[in-house]
């Protein structure tokens, strides 16, 4: 007898974007809404109940930090639908968003971010994987697709910024400066700084601070560093640096780097 097997279409994610010079998206986040109808321009036949959105607010006029502020679910197909009650005073007067039946998705909010858990435009641009988002390329759109290689980034990094680093994310960013002693830090891909960034799930500016705070700590080092470094960027400093040799433990750290987080050119 043969038995048929039905395959569930795999979930997939989207950058939905909001700009607060239309609609005061942080203002009506801060409502908690229990489900919020988003307009859907592009798209509209591949967006399906289960699948993820991450909620990007653009600059705007003032100038306010672009990036992913929220994470939502859809719960509903996207359908002619009207704004929600709840909504229409966000939006900007005038707007024909706010009266008029469009095409939307309904979401759900999973989080908010609060200020330091948001990930910047300035991040993305950046990153080796991140700055093929396609709303960095085509900024006027609402509703973006993300490829399985963006999505599994973008959710590392979700998971990972505004939390304090842990121990071992500071030996790996003493790794990355101890392989940048001396010379330059680049922030360019497949650099210490990029290699560290993506294996621990950190943006790269995040990573590079990191090596900043190091190159305060070390002695040896006349260039200005950072201040600010954790108490567990001390204690890995610490635990590394040869103080009566004045000089890194490097086979050590190598050691401890490849047992957390694999060797240079290894894939985690």
């Amino acid at each position: 007898m043969r038995i048929l097997v039905r395959h569930r279409t795999a979930m997939r994610s989207w950058i939905f974007q909001g700009n607060p010079d239309d609609f005061d998206l942080d203002a009506y986040l801060a409502t908690s809404p229990p489900q919020l109808p988003w307009l859907v321009t592009r798209y509209g036949n591949e967006i399906k109940i289960g699948d993820r959105v991450y909620i990007w607010r653009t600059q705007g006029k003032h100038k306010a930090i672009a990036g992913v502020i929220a994470e939502a679910e859809i719960i509903a197909p996207v359908a002619l639908r009207p704004e929600s009650t709840d909504a229409v005073p966000f939006w900007k007067a005038g707007s024909l968003e706010a009266t008029e039946m469009r095409d939307r998705a309904l979401l759900r909010l999973v989080r908010v971010a609060a200020a330091r858990e948001v990930i910047r435009r300035d991040w993305c641009s950046e990153d080796p994987i991140l700055q093929t988002l396609p709303n960095l390329k085509m900024a006027a759109a609402t509703n973006y697709p993300l490829s399985p290689e963006q999505t599994e980034r973008l959710t590392v990094l979700w998971s990972r910024t505004g939390l304090d680093w842990t121990r071992d994310e500071a030996v790996a960013g003493l790794w990355a400066y101890a392989q940048t002693y001396g010379g330059p830090v680049s922030r360019l891909p497949d650099t210490p700084v990029a290699t560290v960034a993506l294996r621990i799930g950190r943006a790269i500016s995040g990573v590079y601070n990191k090596v900043m705070n190091f190159r305060h700590l070390d002695p040896r080092d006349e260039r200005a560093g950072m201040s600010g470094g954790s108490d567990a960027d001390a204690r890995v400093w610490d635990q590394f640096f040869d103080k009566v040799q004045s000089e890194l433990r490097r086979t050590e750290l190598e050691k401890e780097f490849a047992r957390l987080w694999g060797g240079w050119g290894s894939e985690r």
